[in-house]
């Protein structure tokens, strides 16, 4: 994480990357607000030093003309400091303000030169708080007290200069205290620079072994699409979601989302790190809108991406009666009651489904019983097991809510016959059935027919192992009770200690 700058106390050091093969170099907080003492320096920036000296030969001033100052010579230590802008990290550069400095120059150091600079030498008045000699060429830098506040361990070089015949450069010595007047045209020193840079730039929170660096980090880029249904309801969820982003410095934190309803203000709705959100609508809003933006570990923000507008339909959807669940075992055909509502009272079509295939469709009859039924046939083709009902009730806005349950088919012997005996004219004497079936070992299975089959009690005949066989049977009776005869046919089975499937799927044969 970082903080501004201009929160860090004076004399705080902080270190920079350099971009000429050096490595870093290490600045020190002289001032803050110098502005509010020197009119020259540009507001709402904090005053930096570097303190890692660069080691200059002489003739950084040239020549000998008593006339000339720090800026009458830009081929001397001016033009080589302003050159020293371009080895900065490129960070760094674009936060640096121009300062306007003064420079104590001519025979005595009595007259003042003013020039506008990005990097400058400090004067002999920002580091001991008086002029040279009748000129001030600044105000002291809050860092500098004593002679020990001034001391590097080396001598370097002011830009203020005092000249008779000579140019010469006033210098500090190791100690601190004020140098003498050096030739600067035939004696080495060193120089350090200042500049200004504005009061927001990041440094580190904390200091490393006394020392903080710049902290540039780079926003992360912003959510490529966001996804807003073209449909939302009021009243329900609607899930928003958006593409991934991506930080440059690895540190991205997660994502911001923010709503508008009604063309209104925005307001954060969620903060966190999915893609995704579920945003619950209010019954009665108009129109919603949603954008997001990305943010990184540092508090950095991509630009938001922002979705369109869509406009809320306020309709609520059916009602089913009831609740999901499960209706337990069923050895039988059943029913299953139920009622749909409907707050707006439109038309509303109900589908009713069986292990998803479709039973029936039809427009039901707000708030009036309706049965789904599971009986007959229907029952008796499905497989022992789990069996899902659901029943979907959809308005005519296109709303819709579901009911499901969950039943066990567990049926574990089954009779069939036919309710209505097949009438014919004489006594059948043979008969051949077919019995479609799946009967697995330990389970139970046994065909009757008769032919008296309109008799109260028919006399029915065990013909088993002729089905097994394949071949035709031929009845032993002979009398009825019954003024007619009549075919019929009656399938058992039981599951027993089978395990497995279990079924009579078709039934068919003849009679004679």
């Amino acid at each position: 994480m970082s903080q501004r700058i201009s929160n860090l106390p004076v004399r705080s050091i902080v270190r920079g990357s350099l971009t000429d093969g050096n490595g870093t170099a290490r600045f020190m907080v002289v001032s803050q607000s110098h502005w509010t003492k020197d009119n020259g320096y540009p507001e709402n920036c904090t005053t930096l030093m570097m303190i890692d000296p660069l080691y200059l030969s002489a003739n950084y001033y040239g020549g000998t003309d008593a006339s000339n100052s720090y800026f009458s010579v830009p081929e001397a230590l001016k033009g080589y400091v302003d050159g020293r802008l371009a080895a900065l990290d490129s960070n760094i550069q674009s936060r640096i303000r121009q300062t306007t400095v003064k420079a104590a120059y001519g025979p005595g150091g009595t007259s003042n030169q003013t020039g506008s600079v990005m990097l400058f030498p400090p004067s002999f008045a920002e580091l001991f708080g008086y002029g040279v000699t009748s000129k001030t060429d600044g105000m002291i830098f809050d860092a500098f007290s004593n002679d020990e506040s001034r001391a590097f361990n080396f001598i370097y070089w002011t830009r203020s200069c005092s000249s008779e015949f000579e140019m010469r450069k006033f210098a500090v010595n190791s100690a601190g205290a004020s140098g003498s007047i050096t030739r600067a045209d035939t004696t080495p020193r060193n120089v350090l620079y200042c500049f200004n840079i504005i009061n927001d730039t990041p440094v580190t929170d904390a200091p490393v072994a006394g020392v903080y660096d710049f902290y540039f980090n780079t926003p992360p880029t912003a959510p490529g699409t966001i996804n807003v249904p073209a449909t939302i309801y009021g009243g329900q969820n609607t899930t928003i979601s958006w593409a991934t982003s991506s930080d440059p410095d690895g540190n991205l934190a997660g994502y911001r989302l923010e709503r508008s309803v009604n063309g209104g203000g925005w307001d954060q709705v969620y903060q966190g790190v999915a893609a995704s959100f579920s945003d619950a609508v209010t019954f009665g809003w108009n129109t919603v809108a949603y954008r997001v933006k990305a943010y990184d570990t540092s508090g950095a923000e991509s630009v938001y991406t922002t979705g369109p507008t869509r406009t809320i339909i306020n309709n609520t959807p059916p009602v089913i009666s009831g609740s999901d669940g499960s209706m337990g075992e069923k050895s039988s055909g059943f029913t299953q009651s139920y009622t749909v509502s409907d707050a707006q009272g439109g038309t509303v079509s109900v589908t009713e489904r069986l292990n998803g295939n479709t039973i029936r469709v039809y427009n039901v009859t707000l708030d009036a019983s309706n049965q789904f039924q599971v009986t007959g046939e229907r029952f008796q083709t499905l497989l022992n097991g789990t069996h899902t009902m659901t029943v979907t009730a959809t308005d005519n806005m296109g709303a819709s809510a579901v009911r499901t349950w969950k039943f066990i088919k567990k049926v574990n012997s089954l009779s069939i016959v036919k309710t209505q005996p097949f009438p014919v004219s004489e006594m059948p004497a043979v008969c051949i059935v077919n019995v479609t079936r799946m009967i697995p070992p330990g389970a139970s299975f046994k065909v009757e027919a008769c032919n008296n089959g309109n008799d109260a009690s028919p006399t029915w005949e065990d013909m088993t192992s002729a089905v097994l066989a394949a071949r035709k049977y031929y009845f032993s009776n002979t009398a009825k009770t019954a003024s007619t005869w009549a075919f019929n046919v009656r399938v058992t089975a039981s599951r027993g200690t089978a395990v497995g499937d279990l079924y009579i799927s078709g039934i068919g044969g003849n009679f004679e």
